[in-house]
């Protein structure tokens, strides 16, 4: 192109208001600079949390290592403090499987059935997939789990295996729930190779680089069982806010990353309640952390 750019008078309106191009690090500077931003839910029994409103938390690890559980607590920790939740269930473990869990993690089925607190979709193709996170964007929850990122990504006809198509999905989906202010909790898998599960879950690092919450590898301390519960190790694998570490015992060499002396291990637990009659029942999931 060459010659001045001419613009109509309806452009220049648009071009006013435009958001900055630039950040008002004055203005900020004046007003005080923020505090970093604090882990608000799956809270633990001191009281402090382990993932993030309005970013991307990741749980990855290998099949019934206890992934689902964990993120279903946060469901319930939500919706049993009186807020919104959902479920994006792309890894069709469908809702005969689902509502048992939550209602075993102590969720009223009244709460369960109100569309308005509680919402699960189970999309089939891309087109769906991005309605649901449209509509669930606008309906703003406090938390949406999102299973697994291995079924979401290739239902956009995307590579997990690209840099730029997976952080081109990550954005249509992840990135698009966490600007409603969500907690998104996203499920992932580790790869079969012992090189590759050093480095965290399967496909491109572009992973790792797009998490702007918390990331844990999950592995199992005590196997998950119908009516008895059961116990599973976290490992920080990334926290970028630095929240989460700072709450953290323990040393531990996260995998792939440096040593963390203090900051790196976490223990969850869901302990059935042997005083009701329900098959699964549990007393409410908990987070201890391991001494």
């Amino acid at each position: 192109m060459t010659g001045p750019l001419h613009y109509e008078a309806d452009e220049l309106d648009e071009l006013d208001q435009a958001p900055p191009l630039f950040v008002d690090v004055a203005a900020l500077l004046a007003g005080g600079i923020p505090e970093p931003p604090k882990p608000v839910l799956l809270t633990r029994e001191d009281g402090h949390s382990l993932f993030y409103a309005g970013k991307t938390n990741i749980l990855f690890g290998d099949p019934e290592c206890g992934k689902s559980w964990i993120a279903y607590s946060a469901v319930a920790e939500a919706l049993t403090d009186g807020r919104r939740a959902a479920i994006v269930d792309a890894d069709h473990n469908g809702a005969a499987e689902i509502i048992p869990r939550l209602l075993a993690l102590g969720v009223h089925p009244k709460i369960l059935g109100d569309q308005d607190v509680f919402r699960l979709a189970e999309p089939e193709e891309s087109e769906e997939l991005l309605a649901v996170v449209g509509e669930l964007r606008d309906w703003r929850p406090a938390v949406a789990v999102v299973d697994s990122l291995g079924e979401i990504i290739p239902m956009l006809r995307l590579s997990s295996n690209s840099p730029d198509e997976y952080t081109q999905g990550h954005r249509l989906t992840l990135s698009a729930l966490a600007s409603s202010g969500a907690v998104v909790v996203a499920i992932d898998h580790l790869p079969k190779s012992d090189d590759a599960r050093d480095r965290g879950a399967t496909g491109t690092l572009a992973k790792l680089r797009a998490i702007n919450g918390a990331s844990y590898r999950v592995t199992v301390a005590e196997p998950f069982s119908p009516g008895l519960g059961g116990a599973a190790s976290l490992v920080v694998h990334k926290d970028r806010p630095g929240g989460v570490r700072e709450h953290c015992t323990g040393e531990k060499r996260t995998p792939g990353g440096p040593v963390h002396p203090g900051r790196a291990t976490e223990r969850w637990g869901a302990v059935a309640d042997r005083h009701r009659d329900l098959a699964a029942t549990t007393d409410g999931p908990f987070v201890r952390r391991r001494g």
